[in-house]
């Protein structure tokens, strides 16, 4: 048999077959076994039989071979005879016209064709194709539209020229697609179409044209479940709108089309035509838009002074600023602005109103298109705001005022920049702009100074937004000058440093971001002015918590986030440090100082500096602190923030050690090593220097040798926590410094070694019944520590841990201690150098979830050993991701049902919090066990003793909000049906809730009730 009755054999029963053997005729033409001439001859019989899908499967054959022929096989004389005879078969049989035009397209990726045969077989389309609906199968014209796409995209000049000398060829394309409904071949019309609409000379088919588009909008189309395309609704929307803004003799249709559609109810529509408006407004030209700018505004200002919804609006003021943009530079754009200008102004002399407070969204918008758009406003608009807010007699009014000067404030901060703006396209487009805020600013800042200064102390929001308004005044880039700035300064400094509080401090902490932007704006001004101001209002010592002292170093620590005064704020806080030190002053103030420090270096600009800067503040704070540590002993061991007092010197050494070199990491060891060792040290300066060590040891990389065995500084830290046990922040430090050495300074090789040479395995030995709380705590540290670090030996240390859980005596307490497992830990990090594996979250889950979950469910396990394991299962539940969690739902669900039994406040609030999360991804999971969830959801709703929720039980106001939030879903999440039975209880059940003590709870058993009521709708559809 010859290749093409093979391929025609096997078409219909195995592509991959049929392909095969095109490939295989491909080679032999390559080869030269095989002559073009010959192969056509050889089809002759089978394109000119009568069987239209014989034709058809022959042109597929030969579209095959083609596209499996490499480029330079066949020459350009023999590709035109078969673009010829392709053509011919095109105009002579439409039936075969998917192959033939994918062989015109393999043709075409073999080498590029002159214009004219490119010329010549757009035509031909165009004339025996017309119109494209003919076909009735999509995959027939989305072909023929990828041939016309590559036309249009590679020879587009020579298309262009083809029918400036054709008109017909216009009117022939323009109705072309008439009827397309595909969305895959809609997106290549909207390619095709715009290529004519913004190059071709159109404008005596404008309408027609226009018309070819606009009878898609507005877009509904929405794609089924899994669509393999990815065609989305937007793409098809953007391409569409790419169409109708193509050329501006669209105009006289587009517009009354588009504002015709404003009036449409479907918000969906509107959104679109509000969109569309936008996109002609930037895309038409000048002259255009100007012809219906006035139009277009009367329909646009409805959308936001009768605002329905906010994005509506918020469109509607992209395409008024739209307008505004492209007029700018124009006297057009003066025409169109005084009917906004007139209109906003009347709206606001009867402010306060829903349409004065439109106008200043208006203006803001229009005002931010271009600077000649803001200068205009300012001058149109300032005056009239000026002479209202003087003349006005009421505080709303002025508010009201006061919040349309910050709206224009704003916009032009957006137009002429701020002083710290660099962009110098930004700057070169606004220099020779003259702001014409300049010749009000003075006006303006005196008004917004009064409204500061000498309002009522008690309108906070009305001196808030003057705070506001004079903060993106002083922004502005060239318009105030120094002196003027210092009056800004010294206003915000006064409402942060003498201001009664209010509604919770509110202006204070609007004055401190307003602080906070001029010293990113001027930050040399703020240290000259400002820094003074705060240092004198500083006492050399605080004696209580309620002193403004502290709010006023609080304000101060926040500006070292300007990087060009950080270093400043950094001194002046040492040098306030050094005098608390030497008074001494009290250990409120000391401490409030450090932690100003410690925020300085936390959210300041630290981690921005040059390393050798980093570098020197080694010597400058770290030894700086140590030395008046030691210096000032006697002092710091008096007092009864002690504690506190050396963590915060302690997180301020982490802070600069951290990044430090190996040279000073390696000093800093040995600093470790002296605190660990000084044994002239009575017992609370040992405890002291715990403190610190332990921050510092946080700070080391984990290739820094430690100066000391390991195992010995393990065994030292179990002596100084059973001596003093008692100690809370001892005995943190102490298991602090065990998790940080096993997790980073032992080798893996030699963990087992250390660790049984210090003694650590005591829960591991066959006489338990002696280890304590302590020996329970430190196992858990040094499990966590080697799970962290994903040790070999992690297995073996939670295993024994789970065998200990049936333990009487000790049960609960490890139970606990699992909790501790997961929980975040400001040591253990990747910051701090240590080793986190990214999987110790789910290496945890898999050592214990699946074994608890068994060992719950043996009959041998008595009713304590059952809350144990309920308990670890809650602590290791409430850290885990859900995630992790799916694998083991079907064993965990029971088990979350009985935790919302137990009297644990804990417990069952991880409980609720968990099947939450169930009943938001995994519904089905539950779907059993809808009446005991519903049933034990109930009783964790109510507040207990009384409640039948059991004897000397209480549910915490926190476990009943969140069971009854939990409860809500159930609705929402499992079948109607398995439901309906159980509502009528449930809807009753919920009056105590109501009824319940807490505001929250009753919220939450609201939402509750409505949603389990919400069933009944079913039964009356």
């Amino acid at each position: 048999m010859s290749e093409i009755e093979l391929y025609l054999l096997e078409y219909d029963r195995n592509k991959d077959e049929s392909l095969r053997i095109a490939a295989q005729t491909a080679t032999r033409l390559e080869s030269k076994d095989l002559k073009l001439v010959n192969l056509i001859e050889h089809l002759g019989e089978y394109l000119t039989n009568e069987d239209e899908s014989l034709r058809a499967k022959t042109m597929f054959f030969l579209a095959d071979v083609l596209s499996a022929i490499p480029a330079k096989t066949l020459s350009r004389q023999q590709r035109g005879l078969l673009c010829d005879f392709v053509l011919s078969r095109i105009a002579g049989d439409p039936e075969s016209i998917e192959p033939s035009v994918h062989s015109l397209i393999g043709l075409e990726s073999m080498g590029k064709w002159e214009d004219e045969r490119a010329v010549e077989i757009f035509k031909t389309l165009l004339e025996s194709t017309n119109p494209l609906k003919q076909f009735k199968l999509q995959k027939q014209r989305y072909s023929v539209l990828q041939l016309i796409d590559i036309l249009m995209a590679r020879y587009r000049n020579a298309l262009r020229g083809a029918q400036s000398s054709d008109p017909d060829m216009i009117e022939k394309l323009v109705f072309y697609f008439d009827g397309e409904k595909d969305p895959r071949n809609l997106m290549i019309v909207f390619s095709v179409l715009l290529v004519p609409m913004t190059e071709w000379d159109i404008a005596a088919h404008a309408q027609d044209f226009f018309e070819a588009v606009f009878n898609y909008f507005p877009i509904t189309f929405k794609p089924p479940p899994d669509d393999p395309y990815g065609i989305t609704a937007q793409q098809l929307k953007d391409r569409l709108r790419s169409c109708i803004a193509a050329t501006s003799f669209f105009a006289p249709y587009a517009f009354p089309a588009l504002l015709d559609k404003l009036d449409s109810t479907s918000p969906n529509t509107k959104r679109d035509a509000l969109q569309t408006i936008s996109t002609c407004a930037s895309g038409y030209s000048t002259r255009t838009i100007s012809l219906y700018a006035v139009n277009l505004w009367d329909a646009l200002k409805f959308e936001v002074l009768n605002v329905q919804e906010e994005d509506l609006a918020e469109q509607a003021l992209e395409a008024t600023s739209n307008v505004a943009a492209k007029l700018s530079g124009s006297q057009e754009l003066h025409d169109y602005l005084k009917t906004v200008a007139k209109e906003c102004n009347e709206h606001l002399e009867d402010a306060p109103t829903k349409q004065s407070q439109a106008s200043g969204r208006i203006m803001q918008a229009i005002a931010k298109a271009s600077p000649e758009a803001s200068n205009f406003l300012m001058r149109a608009i300032l005056p009239q705001i000026v002479s209202l807010f003087n003349a006005a007699g009421s505080l709303s009014k002025r508010r009201a005022l006061l919040a349309v000067i910050l709206q224009l404030l704003r916009s032009n901060v957006a137009v002429f920049g701020e002083w710290r703006t660099s962009d110098p396209e930004f700057l070169q487009r606004t220099i020779n702009s003259n702001n014409a805020l300049r010749d009000f600013s003075e006006q303006i800042q005196e008004l917004l100074l009064d409204a500061v200064v000498y309002s009522p102390k008690e309108e906070v929001s009305y001196r808030i937004l003057s705070v506001n308004s004079l903060t993106e005044l002083v922004k502005l880039r060239s318009l105030l000058q120094d002196q003027q700035i210092s009056k800004t300064l010294h206003a915000l400094t006064t409402a942060i440093l003498k201001e009664p509080s209010y509604e919770n401090d509110d202006l204070r902490l609007a004055a401190e971001a307003g602080l906070l932007e001029v010293a990113h704006q001027k930050p040399q001004l703020v240290v000259n002015e400002a820094f003074p101001v705060f240092l004198a209002e500083l006492p050399e010592d605080v004696r209580s918590e309620e002193s403004s002292s502290l709010r006023i170093l609080a304000a101060f620590a926040k500006l070292g986030s300007e990087e060009k005064i950080f270093e400043t704020v950094v001194m002046r806080l040492r040098n306030r440090l050094t005098s608390a030190f030497q008074l001494p002053a009290s250990g409120l103030y000391i401490l409030a100082l450090l932690n100003a420090l410690l925020y300085t270096l936390i959210r300041g600009a630290y981690k921005e500096l040059a390393i050798d800067v980093q570098n020197s503040y080694y010597n400058s704070m770290v030894i700086w602190l140590l030395e008046q540590v030691q210096k000032r002993e006697d002092v710091l061991r008096s007092l009864a923030e002690r504690a506190a007092i050396f963590n915060a010197i302690g997180r301020i050494c982490r802070i600069i050690v951290l990044n430090q070199d190996d040279r000073v990491q390696q000093e800093i060891a040995g600093t470790i090593y002296n605190l660990q060792n000084q044994t002239e040290q009575d017992e609370l300066s040992r405890h002291d220097s715990l403190l610190i060590s332990t921050h510092l040891l946080a700070a080391l990389k984990t290739d820094v040798p430690l100066p000391f065995a390991p195992s010995n500084l393990l065994q030292r830290l179990v002596s100084v926590m059973k001596s003093d046990s008692t100690i809370a922040e001892i005995t943190t430090a102490s298991l602090s410094q065990m998790t940080l050495i096993v997790n980073k300074h032992i080798p893996e090789s030699e963990l087992k070694p250390v660790l049984d040479e210090a003694g650590l395995t005591k829960t591991n030995a066959e006489n338990f019944s002696d280890a304590t709380v302590l020996d329970i705590r430190i196992e858990f540290s040094i499990s966590k520590a080697l799970l962290l670090r994903n040790s070999r030996l992690t297995p073996s240390k939670i295993s024994h841990l789970l065998q200990r859980l049936p333990d009487p005596t000790h049960g609960p307490t490890i139970a606990r201690g699992f909790s501790t497992l997961l929980a975040p830990d400001e040591f253990l990090t990747a910051e701090n150098h240590c080793h986190i594996s990214k999987l110790h979250q789910q290496k945890l889950f898999s050592l214990t979830v699946p074994a608890i979950a068994t060992a719950s469910r043996t009959t041998a396990a008595s009713t304590s050993a059952r809350q144990n394991y309920l308990l670890a299962l809650a602590g290791l539940l409430h850290y885990l991701p859900y995630p992790i969690l799916v694998p083991e739902l079907p064993a965990l669900v029971p088990l979350l049902l009985q935790s919302l039994d137990a009297l644990d406040t804990p417990l069952k609030a991880s409980a609720v919090k968990t099947l939450t999360e169930v009943l938001a991804h995994d519904p089905e999971a539950l779907a059993e066990h809808a009446n005991a969830l519903a049933s034990r959801l109930l009783r964790a709703s109510r507040e207990g003793v009384g409640s039948g929720v059991g004897p000397g039980a209480r549910n915490e106001a926190e476990v009943r909000s969140a069971a009854l939030a939990c409860l809500a879903m159930v609705p929402r999440a499992l079948r109607r049906e398995t439901l309906v039975p159980m509502r009528t209880r449930v809807v009753r059940e919920l009056t105590a809730a109501l009824d319940d003590g807490k505001r929250g709870v009753r919220r939450e058993a609201v939402r509750c009730r409505v949603a389990w009521i919400g069933l009944d709708d079913g039964d009356e559809d």
